[in-house]
């Protein structure tokens, strides 16, 4: 018998599936906050999910939708109803976004490698991206947060835009 080879060693936190499976999640203990503990303000709210504005300058509009329901860490888990709910939800705060900021192109990921709880980020990228062609490097870059005023505008401005898009409500 050949020699067996070691078990990989464990990279991913000790307390992973606890996490995944919502064992204190965060995002299921903030509730339906109007500004999150990131200090985003929410530009949507909806049967399914709440959309929150980021507060950085760059990229502009970008907005991070997080499921509102059980806990649920992959859209897998979501029923067929929920699925088509959430999906329709992440679409309007996405044609808004087009509308508004008239990016180049529109990045939409679902991620939850850090925090395992279904949430997709809206990223914007415009024509002076400087990585056209290649996932966007926001995760990396550290950014200053937009003036506080200017936030508010905007923040107001998206929101409205998504209610004009006529599929849904910014009421809870």
């Amino acid at each position: 018998m050949p020699n067996a080879s070691p078990a990989p060693t464990r990279i991913w936190p000790d307390d992973w599936e606890r996490r995944k499976a919502g064992i204190d999640c965060q995002l299921c203990a903030e509730g339906r906050p109007d500004v999150n503990s990131y200090g985003s303000r929410r530009v949507w709210a909806g049967t399914y999910s709440d959309g929150y504005l980021k507060t950085q300058i760059a990229p502009r509009g970008y907005v991070i939708v997080v499921w509102r329901g059980r806990h649920v860490a992959e859209p897998t888990e979501l029923s067929r109803d929920e699925a088509i709910g959430y999906w329709f939800e992440v679409l309007a705060v996405a044609r808004a976004i087009e509308r508004l900021y008239e990016p180049a192109k529109l990045n939409i990921e679902i991620l939850g490698n850090g925090v395992p709880h279904l949430h997709t980020h809206v990223v914007p990228r415009y024509v002076h991206d400087p990585n056209p062609g290649y996932p966007p490097t926001y995760l990396d870059a550290v950014t200053e947060e937009t003036p506080a005023d200017e936030y508010e505008r905007e923040a107001a401005s998206l929101r409205e835009a998504i209610r004009l898009d006529g599929t849904g409500s910014v009421e809870r």
